[in-house]
């Protein structure tokens, strides 16, 4: 078994994992939770996303499709502890627009206009995907320390994993093109989000609106 093959099987679970997230996330949506509907979106879109990333190589086009979908969910999650915590609009709408419409635009010149899914997804994993990552474990750190609540420290933890991940073995792997830094990066990112999971799933039946 090579090293793919191995990044498939795990793909194969996150999307599993990604999945009962996602229906969980439905099943405790509320009305007046709009921060449970950024995170029931963002992690809808990781179910497509980890899917794709099953059958890798992907085309030029469905490369970049990827990658947008990447930084829309790791977006998603921000948005919405920026929601629970009210954070300001600044928070809410302009930085969060401002990064995708940035990230788009960057990542659709390297894919679509110089051809080059190298470049395109190295864009994306060396920077776009670590900042958001960052973002997102300090958010969720910041509520879970205002909230008191474990569950969100966890999940920002979990983030915190995925991010160093990207930071340590991302330039070996997309930079170099080391494949034992890459299987171990995709190893730390599968426990990264088995953390993020289970933060999730002690994080709902507590309903912290």
């Amino acid at each position: 078994m090579d090293y793919f093959e191995i990044k498939r099987i795990m793909e194969l679970c996150a999307f599993v994992i990604s999945v009962i997230v996602a229906v969980l996330m439905v099943v405790n949506l509320k009305k007046n939770n709009p921060h449970i509907l950024c995170w029931t979106v963002a992690w809808a879109i990781i179910s497509v996303r980890t899917f794709m990333a099953i059958f890798e190589p992907l085309s030029i086009p469905l490369g970049f499709v990827r990658d947008a979908m990447i930084v829309a969910s790791d977006i998603l999650f921000f948005v919405g502890i920026a929601v629970l915590i009210d954070f300001g609009t600044l928070y809410r709408t302009f930085m969060p627009g401002i990064f995708m419409l940035t990230h788009l635009s960057i990542s659709g010149i390297l894919y679509l206009f110089y051809d080059s899914a190298v470049l395109g997804a190295t864009f994306t994993n060396l920077f776009s995907n670590p900042v958001l990552l960052f973002l997102v474990f300090y958010f969720f750190n910041e509520a879970g320390i205002k909230m008191n609540s474990f569950p969100l420290r966890l999940i920002g933890m979990g983030f915190l994993l995925w991010a160093i991940d990207f930071v340590i073995f991302g330039p070996l792997y997309y930079g170099a093109g080391y494949l034992f830094a890459g299987m171990c990066g995709w190893i730390i990112g599968f426990i990264a989000r088995i953390i993020i999971f289970v933060g999730f799933v002690y994080l709902l039946p507590g309903r912290r609106d």
